[in-house]
């Protein structure tokens, strides 16, 4: 099978010898010229040249194949994380990410399949912590939960609006339209914890 400069990007770290690849990759190109909901398992086999039986193995249904593109959005996603993990860089390059992966995205929007968006892009934001220094610790767990939710989904609507006018405006100015949502639900100082590392954000 032929990638697209798009799968090349995602599949960077895959030699495509995993089944899982063949069919994620064949999602990818169906989804530019038909919509998600007429779009086969039978379709998706003849695609990649396998049964079925193979599919089942790795997929409890399609849906499954977004499942695992979450998981392989949100593995991209960290591997080209930049050293500096403060809370700009880091949101600067949810950007870029997802404008180096556009025909993803669109395919995603136009289908309305913003759940793998929603997914990884919720397990990054809750890298987001306040410290607790400043008040961090006076935030309960439930309350904590439901602000980076509020976090998350602001994003994803950032880019699904960002997509439909054709991505216009720059990943940076992206990233500082995030960094005003960030900015006035954590009103305090916060970190980026991911993978274990901290780096110091803004004080606000």
């Amino acid at each position: 099978m032929n990638l697209s400069a798009l799968h090349r990007v995602f599949f960077r770290r895959y030699a495509m010898e995993d089944s899982v690849d063949y069919f994620l990759a064949a999602l990818f190109e169906m989804l530019k010229t038909r919509p998600y909901r007429d779009i086969t398992v039978s379709a998706l086999c003849s695609a990649v040249g396998l049964s079925r039986n193979t599919f089942y193995k790795y997929f409890r249904n399609k849906d499954g194949l977004l499942e695992q593109m979450a998981e392989r959005l949100w593995v991209a996603f960290q591997e080209t994380m930049p050293p500096s993990q403060d809370l700009d860089s880091s949101l600067l390059h949810y950007f870029e990410f997802c404008y180096s992966l556009k025909e993803l995205v669109e395919a995603l929007v136009r289908n309305n399949l913003v759940q793998p968006l929603n997914q990884w892009n919720e397990r990054f934001i809750r890298c987001i912590q306040p410290v607790e220094a400043d008040g961090g610790a006076d935030i309960d767990p439930a309350s904590l939960g439901m602000m980076h939710h509020f976090i998350s989904s602001g994003c994803v609507r950032l880019v699904e609006d960002w997509c439909r006018t054709g991505f216009a405006e720059t990943p940076a100015h992206m990233a500082g339209l995030a960094s005003c949502v960030v900015e006035g639900v954590f009103a305090r100082t916060y970190t980026l914890r991911l993978d274990g590392q901290d780096a110091i954000g803004r004080s606000i």
